[in-house]
């Protein structure tokens, strides 16, 4: 017997599974269920540049690590173009 007559064989035992009329239903009951009690709320995201701009320790920290990076960058430039 070939691969593909085993392959169809299996295929159609497969296919005279029987179910339950409102098998679908149970199922979509069972997930509502778990999912609408059991889950605890999930927090709101709040994005980082909404946090940035409320806390003005973290703006000052955010216009330092910038100034940081751009005289790092700076340097770097120099480095490049007077060594290289």
């Amino acid at each position: 017997m070939k691969n593909e007559d085993l392959y169809r064989q299996w295929r159609h035992s497969r296919r005279q599974l029987a179910t339950s009329p409102n098998f679908c239903l149970q199922v979509m009951d069972s997930v509502a269920r778990r999912t609408g009690r059991d889950a605890p709320p999930k927090p709101v995201p709040i994005p980082l540049v909404e946090r940035v701009s409320v806390r003005p320790w973290a703006r000052a920290a955010a216009i330092a690590v910038a100034a940081l990076i751009g005289i790092g960058r700076i340097l770097l430039t120099l480095h490049v173009l007077l060594f290289a």
